[in-house]
C-alpha cells in the first residue's frame, strides 16, 4: 500500500511539473516567399505522446487571438500580427503568430537593445490531444504574463535573417538612409566668428506608391560662400532586381540641383543602379552588433545649367558619371562610423575636362539607449559636385536623428 501511495506521489508530482509551463520556447522565422511576414514559433511543453488538436483549425475553436510584438521600456507596439491556426500540421508542437514584415517593424527589431516581448489581450488557449487516442484531450491556457515572460529579451534577430531581408527588398537605406545633424566647424577663416553647419538627407514613398519615391538633400552653412554647402530635390523611379547573387535597385530621377545662396542652379536627369556589396570592415571586437551591408552606387546624368554667377555667366551642358557608397561599420558596443563618399567626372561640356573628383564624409558617432544616435564628430574633404570647389572641414559637437520613413 506504502509503495502504490507513494508512485501515486511521484506520478502527481511528475505531471505537475510536466504541465507548470505552457511555454517551453520562442523563435523567430522570417518568410520572404511571396508575403513579407515574421513568424513567431511558440513551442508548447507538450509530452512526447501529445500534439496539437486539429480541432483547434475549426470553426467553434477558431476564434482570432491578435498578438503584438511591444516594447517593454514603454509598452509601445512595434507590430501587430494574428495567431494563425491554420498552419498546425499532425505533429506540429508549436502556434505560430504571423506579423507583417513593415520597414518600420524590421527599423524596431534589428535595434541593438532587445527589449522586446509579445503581448496578448488575453489567454491563448489550445487543444492538446494524444497521438494515439486523439479522444483524450486537455487544453493549454497561455495568460498575457506568461508570454511575456517566456519572450522579453528572449526575441533574437540573427544576423541570417537580417541579411534576408536585405536580400529581399534590395535597398537597405530605409534603415538608416535618412538623417538630420547640426554642428560647429573648427578653424574656420575667421575665428572670431563660429560657422554652424546643418545636413540632412530624406527619401520617402511619392503618394504611397512603391515604385515612385522623391528625395532630397542638403547642406547649408552660416557661412553664405561655403565651397562644400549644396542642396537637390529629386522625384525619382525605383524598380528592384532579384538575382541570386546580388540585389540590385535601378532608378530613374530628374530635379534640381544647386549651392546654399541659388547662385548656381541646375536641372539634371539620369538614372543609376546600386547593390548591396559584402562587408569588408569588422570593427565589433567581437561584440553583438549587427553589421549592415555597404551600399554601392553607379550612375550618368545630364545637367543643364540654367543659372550661374560663379563662372562668368557661362551655362554648362555637361554630361557625368558617378559613383556613391554609403557604409555604416559599428565600432565595439556603442560606437560607429558612417563612410559616405562620391566621386564623379564630368566627360562632356563647359566642366569636362578636371577628370574624376571625389568627396567623402567621415562620421564618428556613440549609439545611446534614450536619445540614439549622437555624433562626436565629422570630417569632410574633397569637391562639391555643384560648383567643383574643393575644401576640408571638420565638424564637432553634431547631432544626429534620423528621420521616421
Amino acid at each position: 500500500m506504502k509503495v502504490t501511495v507513494s508512485l501515486m506521489i511521484i506520478i502527481l508530482m511528475t505531471s505537475g511539473y510536466s504541465y507548470s509551463r505552457s511555454i517551453d520556447t520562442v523563435t523567430y522565422q522570417v518568410n520572404t516567399i511571396g508575403a513579407s511576414e515574421l513568424q513567431v514559433w511558440i513551442f508548447l511543453n507538450l509530452r512526447d505522446d501529445e500534439r496539437i488538436s486539429r480541432r483547434n483549425n475549426m470553426t467553434q475553436f477558431n476564434s482570432e487571438y491578435k498578438i503584438e510584438i511591444r516594447n517593454n521600456e514603454n509598452d509601445a507596439t512595434a507590430g501587430s500580427g494574428i495567431i494563425n491556426w491554420n498552419q498546425i500540421s499532425p505533429n506540429n508542437k508549436f502556434i505560430i503568430g504571423k506579423f507583417e514584415l513593415s520597414k518600420n517593424l524590421i527599423q524596431e527589431i534589428v535595434k541593438p537593445e532587445n527589449n522586446y516581448y509579445l503581448f496578448t489581450q488575453s489567454d491563448i488557449k489550445v487543444i492538446i490531444n494524444n497521438q494515439s487516442d486523439t479522444t483524450i484531450e486537455r487544453n493549454i491556457v497561455i495568460s498575457p504574463a506568461e508570454l511575456k515572460d517566456a519572450t522579453l529579451q528572449k526575441l533574437i534577430f540573427s544576423e541570417e535573417y537580417f541579411n534576408m531581408l536585405l536580400k529581399k527588398y534590395g535597398d537597405a537605406s530605409f534603415l538608416y538612409g535618412n538623417y538630420i545633424d547640426a554642428g560647429a566647424e573648427v578653424n574656420t577663416d575667421d575665428s572670431s566668428q563660429s560657422n554652424y553647419v546643418m545636413q540632412f538627407n530624406y527619401t520617402a514613398p511619392l503618394l504611397f506608391s512603391k515604385y515612385f519615391s522623391i528625395a532630397a538633400s542638403g547642406r547649408f552653412s552660416t557661412k553664405s560662400n561655403d565651397p562644400l554647402s549644396r542642396f537637390s530635390v529629386f522625384p525619382m523611379y525605383n524598380y528592384l532586381y532579384f538575382n541570386k547573387a546580388v540585389p540590385m535597385q535601378l532608378t530613374l530621377f530628374s530635379g534640381i540641383e544647386g549651392n546654399q545662396n541659388f547662385t548656381t542652379q541646375m536641372f539634371s536627369a539620369g538614372g543609376g543602379a546600386q547593390a548591396i556589396i559584402p562587408n569588408f570592415i569588422n570593427f565589433t571586437g567581437g561584440e553583438n552588433r549587427i553589421r549592415l551591408k555597404p551600399i554601392l552606387k553607379v550612375g550618368m546624368k545630364w545637367l543643364k545649367e540654367y543659372r550661374t554667377e560663379d563662372r562668368s555667366g557661362q551655362l554648362g551642358n555637361d554630361g557625368q558619371i558617378f559613383g556613391e557608397l554609403y557604409y555604416f561599420i559599428p565600432v565595439y558596443k556603442s560606437y560607429s562610423i558612417l563612410l559616405t563618399g562620391n566621386t564623379f567626372n564630368n566627360f562632356t561640356g563647359n566642366t569636362s575636362g578636371n577628370g574624376w573628383l571625389y568627396q567623402y564624409n567621415l562620421t564618428l558617432g556613440v549609439e545611446l539607449p534614450v536619445t540614439g544616435f549622437n555624433v562626436i564628430a565629422k570630417y569632410s574633404q574633397g569637391s562639391n559636385d555643384v560648383n567643383y570647389e574643393y575644401d576640408s572641414q571638420l565638424i564637432l559637437g553634431l547631432m544626429m536623428g534620423l528621420f521616421e520613413r
